[in-house]
């Protein structure tokens, strides 16, 4: 793998000046990122390749009354071009890490059970899967 691994903060957002096709699921707004980064409980996560983001991976810091911190992976994208070369595993390898230093003891994550890709991907890092239902309302 070529790219390196860096966390966007307020003064790295340049870094996603670039960003190549299918990492994120539409164009990046910015008022939207600068709201995202503003928070202090989001993380994000780009790999960089030269001046180009060929991956992402988005997480949120959950503070409980009653445990210990846990971190949610809320999204995770790599270019076409870029997949199966090890960007995905170094991204959440990299937030695993994020969660390590933020004080978590637990991340989890969503995916869709029905993957083929996703699911071995997942476990192959060590997650464990339970029989859950998604539910979703807009508002």
């Amino acid at each position: 793998m070529n790219a390196r691994i860096e966390r966007i903060r307020p003064e790295t957002r340049r870094l996603l000046d670039h960003v190549a096709a299918e990492v994120f699921d539409g164009p990046i707004l910015p008022a939207r990122l600068d709201a995202l980064l503003a928070t202090g409980t989001h993380v994000l996560l780009a790999a960089m390749e030269g001046p180009v983001c060929v991956g992402q991976c988005l997480g949120m810091v959950t503070h409980n009354p009653d445990a210990a911190p846990g971190l949610y992976i809320d999204n995770l994208g790599v270019a076409p071009s870029h997949r199966r070369q090890g960007i995905g595993r170094a991204l959440i390898e990299a937030m695993l890490e994020q969660a390590r230093s933020e004080g978590c003891d637990w991340v989890w994550l969503a995916a869709d059970p029905d993957s083929d890709t996703a699911l071995p991907f997942y476990r192959a890092l060590g997650f464990t899967f339970q029989s859950t239902e998604f539910c979703e309302v807009a508002i």
